[in-house]
């Protein structure tokens, strides 16, 4: 059975335990959108189209720090014919 929640964030570095790759991706997340806070996005329109735009960005940022690790489940798989 596989969860990619058991899947450490590495075999020997940081987080490896089981559970460490969302923990990880967890936190990244977390300093992502604390960073976000302090930067107007997108840069160069209006206040109104900023203000419309601004939760969109917010989730991309959430969901691209949540995701930054994604490839190393797939490196991780062994494929066998």
């Amino acid at each position: 059975m596989c969860c990619h929640s058991k899947f450490p964030a590495s075999d020997s570095h940081h987080h490896a335990y089981l559970g460490g790759m969302l923990e990880h991706g967890l936190e990244i997340m977390a300093y992502a959108l604390k960073f976000r806070q302090s930067h107007l996005l997108p840069i160069g329109v209006s206040s109104e189209e900023r203000s419309a735009q601004e939760d969109l960005w917010t989730a991309g940022i959430a969901y691209a720090a949540l995701l930054h690790d994604i490839g190393k489940i797939a490196v991780d798989i062994h494929v066998e014919y």
